[in-house]
């Protein structure tokens, strides 16, 4: 007979395994301790969710796009094309690697010793890669656009993202963002910087 899943259990569990992994990190954080500190038996975890990265991304997917969504909320403020494209490319490599101790981190822990077999969802990276093109593209001159075609640049932004946050969580935050993002505003936007608007 199959257990009765109920909700306030699978959100003890969260709960516990969003604390976790802020505080020790994804590898850091068992699946003993995620159980012991929700409240429930380790076997009874496996109830509600097949492994810890199914965990991870239960958590991480409405992080990252609440976190997306408020980053084009804060851009939509931004008059300057220029410095819109600079806040985008700040917060995503600098703001959020830091964010909540470190939480984009997880992610990256949790691909590394990922197998094929872990049953990994593209569906998040794309949706972000979406929303960072459509983003990235209402800050260029329009004959520059095409940049933003068929999400490749916000695909290599999202890889360098995995870097600053591996980074971040090793290191501190990147001693050269404003140089990087100053760079990739340059090569994206091209040289001659649009007019400040008032």
């Amino acid at each position: 007979m199959a257990q009765i899943k109920k909700p306030e259990i699978q959100q003890a569990i969260l709960d516990a395994a969003g604390k976790m992994f802020r505080e020790y990190g994804y590898h850091g954080a068992s699946m003993a301790q995620i159980a012991k500190h929700s409240g429930v038996s380790s076997a009874n975890i496996y109830v509600y969710f097949a492994s810890k990265l199914e965990i991870l991304f239960t958590l991480f997917d409405p992080w990252q796009r609440a976190r997306l969504e408020q980053l084009e909320a804060d851009v939509m403020k931004i008059k300057n094309p220029r410095e819109r494209l600079r806040f985008i490319l700040k917060t995503l490599w600098h703001e959020i690697p830091g964010e909540e101790n470190c939480f984009a981190n997880n992610l990256m822990q949790a691909l590394s010793t990922a197998s094929p077999k872990d049953k990994y969802s593209r569906e998040l990276l794309f949706w972000a890669e979406q929303k960072l093109s459509m983003l990235i593209a209402s800050c260029l001159p329009e004959e520059r656009r095409y940049l933003c075609e068929r999400g490749s640049i916000a695909h290599i932004l999202f890889m360098a993202f995995d870097g600053f946050a591996m980074n971040h969580k090793l290191n501190g935050p990147s001693k050269r963002i404003d140089h990087s993002v100053d760079l990739m505003v340059t090569m994206l936007a091209g040289s001659h910087p649009d007019p400040i608007s008032d």
